[in-house]
């Protein structure tokens, strides 16, 4: 899906695994810099603090999907 630019709310999930794909952009996310194509996967406590530095388009997949394990930091 397209994201706009901008940073989102610093988070972690609790329960599960946050993987995301970087299909066409630019964004940062753990002091990592991702573009088209990268992958970068949240194990349940780490922190998602992901900016998107231009228009992206990102596939995200958690797993196990449902339930509500987002926290807010």
């Amino acid at each position: 899906f397209p994201v706009t630019i901008g940073k989102v709310k610093a988070h972690y999930h609790t329960k599960c695994t946050e993987t995301m794909m970087i299909v066409s952009g630019l964004a940062i996310c753990r002091g990592q810099k991702l573009s088209d194509g990268d992958i970068i996967v949240l194990d349940p406590g780490e922190v998602n603090d992901i900016e998107y530095l231009e228009e992206t388009q990102v596939i995200s997949v958690k797993t196990p999907a449902g339930g509500d394990d987002k926290v807010l930091i």
